[in-house]
C-alpha cells in the first residue's frame, strides 16, 4: 500500500466515532436510562441510528480502498 492510502484508511478510521467505544457505551447508556424512566428517546435513537449509518459507509469505504489498493 502506498501512503496516501494508508492515510486515507486512517482518516476514515479517525472519523467512524461508532469504533469509539466510550461513546458507542455512553448513547447506550443513555438509551436504557431514558426508557428506564418510561421515556421513549426518540433523539437519541436518531442519533444512533445515523451513527450506525454513517459507520456502514466508513466501512464500505475502507473495504472499497483495500480491494483496490
Amino acid at each position: 500500500m502506498n501512503e496516501k492510502l494508508k492515510r486515507t484508511i486512517e482518516n476514515l478510521s479517525e472519523m467512524d466515532a461508532y469504533m469509539n467505544k466510550n461513546i458507542r457505551s455512553t448513547y447506550i447508556d443513555h438509551i436504557v436510562y431514558k426508557l428506564k424512566r418510561g421515556i421513549y428517546p426518540k433523539g437519541s435513537l436518531e442519533r444512533v441510528e445515523k451513527l450506525i449509518g454513517r459507520h456502514n459507509k466508513i466501512v464500505a469505504k475502507k473495504k472499497r480502498l483495500l480491494n483496490r489498493g
